[in-house]
């Protein structure tokens, strides 16, 4: 996780991550899930997006865990 944002060039595929004061506290009764999701006080969304020049961003992909090789790949991806 670089934490960079992406290029604006609906191309370059990045994590959806955001942070304010409209975004839930953590997850009911889970502090490790939590702690997990809001690494680098960021809430790590879980899906995959490009951004385009325009500001908007598309959604491409939802990320999942293999943790057979413990790197984060696509569902398109596995299988």
């Amino acid at each position: 996780m670089t934490m960079r944002s992406v290029p604006a060039d609906g191309v370059t595929i990045g994590e959806v991550m955001m942070r304010g004061n409209n975004v839930l506290l953590g997850y009911y009764k889970d502090r490790a899930k939590s702690e997990r999701a809001f690494e680098g006080g960021w809430f790590r969304h879980g899906d995959l997006a490009v951004k385009h020049p325009d500001g908007y961003i598309e959604m491409k992909d939802r990320k999942a865990l293999d943790h057979r090789w413990g790197k984060n790949y696509g569902r398109r991806e596995t299988t």
